[in-house]
């Protein structure tokens, strides 16, 4: 049954804490700091102009905008009941996911052809001289589409998920058990991003301050100036967070806990993270459509998702949908409350008879679930089929790899040989982590090594795989 809807819900509560409380700070950034009050002023003000321009209810409306004015215009498109989303990129104009409008700092190629509302980057003083707008737009119900969250695109255009206001209270309630243990909190994801969005939601309903991460020595500063507790970020951010701590010597006497996600996170980053700050180290498993699904202990082997999260029902089947038994290998799908049923416009086949399929292969052993890869992406070397994160995850679990990606190329005869690309210290001998991944891997180790200076991922951390081989070239030398 559907609760009935607050009038205004949810940016009703928003209005409550400016009034209750105007000198409270909102938002935070490196290079701005902005009280509720002044929170609020905005996005009355970005309302208004929203609907003087003819931004209606239900209409959706695309940002492409920096991460301080994406969060307050995404405010005012929910002010005005109408369906905000980041525009991703990638983002195929003449899809099933399709923009009313567009607002922007600039024009670009993306955005050609499209209603664009532009908005540059001193948008704060843009609509000063617009009256607030007064009275905000209800949504019809919580079964109404709030907002969209396009998938990572890693394994083609990226898809958008819609997300009612009902799924969006459940992810905030979602996040606040198990990736916000502590205040302050700050996720280094950017709001355009599944777990940045959510961080932006579940603090401000709580009348609590959002941190806005920016270069590794803005976040690094922030950190420390507001001592942050908790952190949610990606291993490629983490990885730039050590290595500015060690460059400067700073520390994060506060914090506590840091929550990893949107990739394998390697062991050797845990064991570093433990060391320089003392901190608990946990890594989260789960994807844009249905949340988090499994977490682990940071110091796990890397192809360990882990215990299965309270109220995530996931079976691995074969291929005719068929549950496996304990240990063997197959394919994933989780069913949870609050999923969507599908993508907009009903493409792909991942939402199935009210399963997701997120396409990765895997096992569960009493109870802990082990990842294999995606069958998609399965690789074919010399005859032997394997499964390339299989690969990077027993990469990850050698001392001193910082990140790894795993590719095929030819060889010069017509077969094709594994790669294995990896950031690593200068100190990393190639052999040596061959003969490591042939223990853990038998024949279908990779026996080529290249040393890069990083690994192609978009802003939720997944690896864009197609990128390697065109990085993975001299002038860093294959071993």
């Amino acid at each position: 049954m559907t609760a009935q809807p607050t009038p205004g819900f949810p940016i009703a509560e928003l209005l409550r804490w400016a009034e209750d409380c105007p000198d409270d700070e909102a938002l935070i950034s490196a290079d701005l700091v902005l009280t509720v009050g002044e929170f609020v002023d905005s996005v009355l003000r970005i309302a208004a102009w929203l609907r003087a321009r003819g931004v209606r209810p239900g209409e959706v409306v695309g940002i492409l905008l920096p991460p301080a004015l994406e969060v307050v215009v995404s405010h005012a498109v929910l002010h005005e009941a109408a369906v905000s989303a980041a525009v991703p990129a990638g983002w195929d104009p003449s899809g099933p996911a399709r923009f009313d409008w567009i607002v922007a700092d600039r024009l670009s190629d993306v955005i050609e052809g499209q209603r664009v509302l532009l908005l540059d980057s001193d948008g704060f003083s843009v609509v000063a001289g617009h009256a607030a707008a007064a009275d905000p737009r209800s949504f019809p119900s919580d079964d109404a589409v709030q907002r969209w969250i396009f998938s990572s695109g890693t394994t083609g255009a990226p898809k958008a998920v819609p997300l009612t206001v009902d799924m969006v209270r459940r992810r905030c309630e979602s996040a606040n058990r198990l990736w916000i243990p502590a205040q302050p909190f700050m996720a280094l994801l950017g709001p355009t991003t599944a777990s940045g969005f959510q961080a932006v939601a579940h603090q401000l309903s709580r009348r609590l301050p959002v941190l806005l991460p920016g270069t590794p020595g803005q976040t690094v500063v922030l950190l420390a100036h507001r001592e942050v507790a908790s952190i949610k970020a990606s291993p490629v951010q983490l990885s730039g967070m050590v290595d500015e701590l060690i460059r400067t010597g700073a520390t994060l006497p506060a914090l506590r806990v840091v929550h990893a996600t949107g990739s394998p996170f390697p062991q050797s980053l845990a064991r570093e993270l433990e060391s320089l700050l003392g901190v608990e180290v946990v890594n989260l498993y789960g994807s844009t459509e249905v949340g988090t699904v499994a977490r682990r202990a940071g110091s796990a082997p890397a192809e360990v998702a882990g215990d299965l999260i309270a109220g995530c029902r996931l079976q691995i089947v074969d291929d005719a949908d068929v549950p496996l038994a304990d240990g063997e290998t197959g394919l994933i799908r989780i069913r949870r409350d609050g999923t969507p049923s599908g993508y907009v416009g009903g493409v792909g086949e991942a939402f199935r008879d009210g399963w997701f399929y997120p396409g990765d292969a895997g096992r569960l052993v009493d109870g802990v679930l082990h990842l294999e890869g995606r069958r998609s992406e399965l690789l074919n070397a010399a005859g032997v089929k394997i499964a390339p994160a299989r690969v990077e995850a027993a990469a990850l679990d050698f001392p001193g790899v910082r990140d790894a990606g795993c590719f095929s190329e030819p060889d010069g005869r017509g077969n094709a040989r594994l790669v294995i690309a990896v950031v690593s210290s200068a100190a990393l001998d190639p052999i040596v982590l061959v003969r490591h991944l042939e223990q853990q891997l038998g024949d279908a180790a990779p026996r080529h090594v290249v040393r890069v200076n990083a690994i192609p991922r978009n802003a939720t951390g997944k690896l864009v795989r197609a990128a390697l081989p065109r990085i993975a070239v001299d002038p860093f030398p294959r071993m």
